[in-house]
């Protein structure tokens, strides 16, 4: 009779070490000249506000324009609602941040 315990226990280990390994499958991204072209405002600045200030729940976001490439003028508050998944930006009250796509 076939011992079937060795089978389960190498595919469970295979199964948690392949979900560490793919921990963010996120979708593809455009090119800088597409991200240009589809995005309103384009900035750089600085997080005057980041709650909460962590990087696993979603988070609203307060950046001031510093410097503006588009959509944008300096001194400008923009105010961002983060998701909280794994793909998307995490920010933290003080940091520089380059925004695109508001």
């Amino acid at each position: 009779m076939l011992n079937v315990r060795p089978v389960v226990r190498c595919v469970l280990l295979l199964s948690f070490a392949s979900s560490q390994i793919w921990a963010c499958v996120c979708g593809a991204y455009p090119s800088v000249k597409q991200a240009w072209e589809r995005s309103p405002v384009v900035l750089s600045g600085s997080v005057e506000i980041a709650i909460p200030n962590s990087a696993i729940t979603p988070q609203i976001v307060a950046v001031q324009v510093e410097e503006s490439f588009k959509g944008s003028r300096k001194g400008e508050l923009f105010f961002l609602l983060q998701p909280g998944h794994d793909c998307a930006p995490k920010f933290k009250t003080g940091e520089w941040a380059r925004v695109s796509g508001l």
